[in-house]
């Protein structure tokens, strides 16, 4: 068993409140994807210090609408073992280019469906007999949606421990459904952030035995989430 490695990083960040576009680059992960892997973490609360559920985590090839893809799944489960929410990234084959995301909340019977084309994302919520479809286009980089934030700050890492303070824009889907309903700009959605390196960084696995301890710090708030990596290939 490898040792478990820390990485904590601070997230200053301010919400965009003027209409600017900003945009996703068209990243790529093959190095990331490494099929058949199969992850469990364990999710703590340090504020409450409680155990609060698992994401069981697996990387498997598929045959995604006529193409060769990696297929990343993510199953979210309580404590008590109720089943939350279900997560698939597809991947394009070799490349590692993000295609397609589909997150399924089961609580709400919610499905929030990410097409990736380029410099734009194209995002269709289902919930009930409702349907909202919208377009996301980015222009500048870097910048990258949340559902591929750790995928790309495991990519930039080199650069984000010898930078000072690394810049990228995240993106919020969720958050932009909500802008639209509310008629206020999808802009909002774009968050400029800032990492900044609180502790020394080792690094030896991708994807092995790792712990994640990120402080997340909004104006007047606080909060501190660690991701614990039970179970290695």
């Amino acid at each position: 068993m490898i040792p478990c490695q820390h990485l904590k990083l601070c997230f200053p960040f301010l919400l965009l409140w003027g209409f600017v576009i900003i945009p996703l680059r068209a990243e790529t992960y093959s190095d990331q994807l490494q099929d058949g892997l199969k992850l469990s973490y364990r999710h703590w609360n340090s504020e409450r210090e409680e155990f609060t559920g698992y994401t069981h985590q697996e990387f498997l090839k598929a045959v995604h609408k006529g193409r060769q893809t990696t297929l990343e799944t993510q199953i979210n489960i309580k404590s008590d073992g109720e089943e939350t929410r279900r997560k698939s990234l597809w991947y394009e084959y070799p490349s590692g280019k993000p295609i397609e995301y589909l997150e399924e909340d089961l609580r709400e019977d919610l499905h929030i469906v990410n097409l990736y084309e380029e410099n734009k994302i194209l995002t269709t919520l289902r919930q009930d007999k409702k349907t909202v479809e919208f377009e996301m286009e980015l222009k500048e980089e870097p910048a990258v949606s949340f559902e591929l934030l750790l995928p790309f700050l495991r990519k930039n890492l080199e650069q984000i421990r010898t930078s000072e303070n690394y810049l990228f824009t995240l993106y919020l889907p969720a958050l932009a459904i909500e802008l639209e309903n509310s008629a206020l700009p999808r802009s909002m959605s774009l968050i400029q952030m800032r990492i900044r390196t609180l502790d020394a960084v080792t690094w030896e696995s991708e994807l092995g035995d790792r712990v994640f301890c990120l402080n997340w710090n909004l104006p007047g708030t606080s909060s501190n989430l660690r991701r614990e990596a039970m179970s290695t290939p």
